[in-house]
C-alpha cells in the first residue's frame, strides 16, 4: 500500500534531512545547487528565508510521521502571467515511493486553486534521464525555448481543467 505524502511549510527541523540530499553528489548532480560544499549554515539560511519569500513558494513533502522527503517549489511566480517555475527535489528515501508524484500534484493544486496560475514551466539537463522520465510521466508537455542551449528540454503544463478550475475552484 503506498503511504500519503502532503505538503507544508518548510522548517528547521527539516534541515538535516535537507542537508543530507543537497550533500549526496549522485543527487545534485544535474541541479544547479548543492553539492559537498553545502553547509547546514547555508541549508537553515534558505529555509528561513523561503519563509518571507514573496516570489517563491516552497514546500515540504513529509510523510504521515511529519517525515521530510523533498521540497517541490513555485519559482518566479508571476500573477501578471499567470504562470511559474516548478522545481522539485527529493531525498534519496523519497525516490520510487510516489512522494514526488504526491507532492507534485498538490503543488500544482495550491498553483490553480491558491495562487491562480494557468501554467507551469520547467527546464531539466537532457542528460537527467530520470527527471525526464518522471516529468513525462506526469504529463509535461516539451517545448521549444527561445535560449539555445541544447544541453536543455523544456516542459509546460497547463493547469486549467476540470480537477482545478471546476466550479469549486
Amino acid at each position: 500500500m503506498e503511504l500519503t505524502y502532503t505538503l507544508r511549510p518548510l522548517k528547521d527541523g527539516d534541515a538535516p534531512r535537507m542537508l543530507e540530499w543537497m550533500q549526496d553528489e549522485r543527487l545534485t548532480a544535474y541541479l544547479q545547487i548543492g553539492g559537498k560544499n553545502t553547509t547546514m549554515e547555508s541549508v537553515r539560511g534558505f529555509i528561513a528565508a523561503a519563509q518571507k519569500d514573496g516570489e517563491n513558494l516552497h514546500r515540504a513533502i513529509v510523510d504521515e510521521q511529519d517525515v521530510y522527503y523533498g521540497t517541490v517549489s513555485l519559482k518566479h511566480i508571476d500573477h501578471e502571467k499567470g504562470e511559474a517555475e516548478y522545481a522539485i527535489a527529493m531525498h534519496r528515501d523519497g525516490m520510487g515511493t510516489g512522494a514526488a508524484r504526491q507532492g507534485s500534484e498538490q503543488i500544482f493544486l495550491l498553483a490553480a486553486r491558491e495562487q491562480k496560475l494557468k501554467r507551469l514551466y520547467l527546464y531539466v539537463r537532457r542528460d537527467n534521464v530520470r527527471a525526464v522520465r518522471f516529468y513525462e510521466k506526469m504529463g509535461w508537455a516539451r517545448f521549444e525555448h527561445g535560449e539555445c542551449d541544447s544541453g536543455l528540454f523544456w516542459y509546460e503544463k497547463g493547469l486549467c481543467d476540470a480537477l482545478t478550475c471546476g466550479a469549486d475552484a
